[in-house]
């Protein structure tokens, strides 16, 4: 969303109750006391990616079959309780026209559309349960956000930062016949884009703490003033370049993607994003009947040209043999 939509009463409620633990974690034991048996979760979608690479294009096309459910902006501030939260909405539900997210990359945003909170159950619930625990409770809010809108839709999240987690969502997924798909763009076109982002959420943050108090809060710390790594294999990663160099998010892209060939997985797609972008009739049918999906392949196809997509400057990158180990390992994966 943009942040001119949030009020100061908003902004009070936000920084309230996302920042408490307790409240959030409290709020997540109600939904259980409320609803303490749900179904079983039944074949959900995890879209799982570094940031730039498609994950919101790809959430919003599968979201658009009214096949799924997810969490979305109208959760806010209390996006592991739908069993309540989302019955008071309905009392004061009011309809607002689409407009272009903070991001301005041509995607447009509406309280309804979905977006990536489940980091809020991974800070608050899932960090914190051992491993057994954990995919019994993990299970249970994919079940309470799956039927937050009613009985027979099948759950889907995007959530770059679960790339981090890919073992434990093939684990997940092999109990409940889940997908993850993996988008891989283009790199040099992935660290243009995220140089850019990174520019543009550090120039809003400046002139507006609460949207890096707001992406903190909501686990979003891909970029701008609040941005960390996020951290893979047993190496953390540690840029040569500083950040406001596209080679920095080109070593980044590297070394995210350098740890997708070695997760044992039987649930993972990997999707050329830039090949759907080009031809996105031929090349949605394979993800779609991964996802068990059966819907008009023409009305998705339009939906997915509608991003921005800058076009990366060669002639700015100074390091030509780490575009060429990039172009390798993209080769490798896909």
């Amino acid at each position: 969303m943009s942040q001119q939509q949030y009020s100061g009463l908003d902004r009070f409620l936000h920084k309230l109750v996302l920042g408490s633990k307790v409240i959030q974690s409290t709020s997540f034991e109600l939904q259980q006391l409320i609803a303490p048996k749900l179904p079983k979760p039944d074949r959900p979608v995890f879209v799982v990616g570094m940031a730039r690479s498609g994950t919101t294009t790809l959430l919003n096309l599968l979201f658009a079959t009214g096949e799924f459910e997810s969490s979305r902006y109208r959760d806010l501030p209390l996006p592991l309780f739908p069993a309540f939260w989302r019955k008071v909405h309905k009392g004061f539900h009011q309809s607002q026209s689409p407009i272009q997210r903070a991001h301005d990359d041509g995607i447009l945003v509406s309280p309804d559309s979905p977006e990536a909170f489940e980091e809020i159950y991974w800070d608050n619930i899932g960090n914190h349960l051992s491993e057994k625990d954990l995919v019994d409770s993990f299970s249970y809010y994919i079940s309470s956000i799956a039927g937050a809108s009613g009985p027979g839709k099948r759950y889907i999240s995007k959530n770059n930062n679960n790339i981090t987690r890919l073992d434990l969502l093939e684990k997940v997924c092999k109990e409940i016949n889940g997908v993850i798909i993996i988008p891989i763009r283009d790199p040099l076109k992935t660290a243009t884009s995220s140089l850019r982002m990174h520019q543009r959420f550090i120039a809003m943050q400046e002139e507006d703490p609460f949207v890096l108090e707001y992406m903190d809060l909501l686990g979003h710390r891909e970029f701008g003033k609040g941005l960390q790594w996020l951290q893979v294999g047993s190496k953390p990663f540690q840029p040569n370049y500083p950040t406001t160099e596209v080679e920095c998010w080109l070593e980044y892209w590297i070394y995210l993607h350098s740890a997708i060939p070695q997760v044992s997985s039987n649930h993972c797609r990997m999707v050329d994003f830039d090949a759907i972008r080009s031809a996105p009739l031929v090349n949605l049918k394979p993800m779609l009947k991964s996802c068990g999906v059966d819907s008009p392949y023409d009305q998705l196809a339009a939906m997915v040209t509608k991003e921005k997509i800058s076009t990366p400057d060669l002639s700015q990158l100074n390091a030509p043999e780490m575009m060429s180990s990039a172009e390798e390992l993209r080769r490798e994966i896909i």
